[in-house]
């Protein structure tokens, strides 16, 4: 047992300290529950919130590379380690809450709707106790922050000698580029749970298989959301335009905004699947490997191409699964 704990709180650590490969923090957590159990899953959790903790005591000038340290100086370094740690709680509580929910056999809506709920409103709740504690503003701070972050890099591109139009571009509109994101941030946050909980579950079924996780689930190629989900995205977009030229109300926009953005994610999702299912029937496992990587290098591209897909097979059935039916 103490060697799982050190090895999923060494493997925890590393990955949430590697930057790149931070979404896969929640993994090791998750195979701990799934192989061992719940007692060390929580001993080694915790065991990594107290080194974090440590971590962060050393000097601040060598710590430059920690997650969050670049809102230092404009964050007090107390508040940057806070912080650090509520990041981290939310990588790992959502390894625990989609290794417990993997236990259930429940269809890919309704886990993925147990592990958004759980990995947002714990953390959510601890954010703002602290918020409450030391009255401090996370929208205003997280606002004047990227403002910072665009002041720095407009400088250090100025200070390259690169002074095109991208750079006054990003000068002038600075401020409503900034106030747009943090509109969006609540579906910033939604999205970024799916994406990180899909990441970590498809390796979680595939080195877990042993212990049948997710068993309600199927074959991810053939899911297919239920039709009542296509009025979602068309009574959504209609409403939002609607609002945009005749009742112009702006928490109006930023809601609509937020839910079309919510959609699009989950129509990429749906795309993936039919995405996969063509893959496995024309492309060997080396093709389709290639193939999933040029659409993660081309994502800008193909992730609109796969979220339209998702859309439009409501209507034109690409994989013919209502006729299985």
């Amino acid at each position: 047992m103490v060697q799982s704990i050190l090895v999923t709180t060494g493997l925890s650590l590393v990955l949430y300290l590697t930057g790149f490969f931070v979404v896969f923090t929640p993994l090791p957590f998750m195979l701990c529950l799934l192989r061992r159990g719940v007692l060390p899953t929580v001993a080694s959790f915790l065991l990594a919130l107290l080194a974090l903790l440590l971590l962060y005591q050393l000097p601040p000038a060598p710590l430059g590379f920690l997650p969050l340290m670049g809102f230092h100086p404009h964050l007090e370094f107390e508040q940057v380690t806070v912080l650090s740690l509520i990041y981290f709680f939310y990588f790992g509580w959502l390894g625990i809450a989609a290794a417990s929910l993997s236990k259930r056999s429940d269809t890919i809506e309704k886990s993925f709707l147990g592990i958004l709920l759980f990995c947002l409103i714990v953390p959510g709740l601890l954010a703002a106790l602290y918020a409450g504690a030391t009255s401090l503003d996370f929208i205003e701070e997280f606002q004047n922050s990227l403002e910072y972050f665009l002041g720095q890099m407009i400088a250090m591109q100025e200070k390259s000698g690169v002074a095109g139009d991208e750079v006054l571009f990003l000068r002038r509109y600075a401020p409503v580029i900034v106030s747009r994101v943090v509109e969006i941030l609540p579906a910033l946050a939604v999205n970024m749970t799916f994406v990180v909980a899909a990441l970590n579950v498809v390796f979680f079924r595939r080195w877990g298989a042993s212990g049948k996780p997710f068993s309600g689930w199927g074959d991810f190629s053939l899911w297919r959301l239920r039709e009542r989900w296509v009025w979602f995205p068309i009574g959504a977009g209609s409403f939002y335009f609607l609002n945009l030229y005749l009742v112009r109300s702006d928490p109006f926009r930023v809601l609509l905004l937020n839910v079309l953005l919510i959609l699009g994610v989950v129509y990429f999702f749906q795309g993936l699947a039919v995405v996969s299912f063509f893959f496995r029937r024309r492309f060997s496992p080396l093709l389709r490997m290639m193939a999933y990587l040029l659409i993660l290098l081309f994502i800008q591209v193909f992730g609109i191409v796969i979220v339209v897909a998702g859309l439009f097979d409501f209507w034109f059935d690409f994989r013919k699964l209502k006729r299985v039916v």
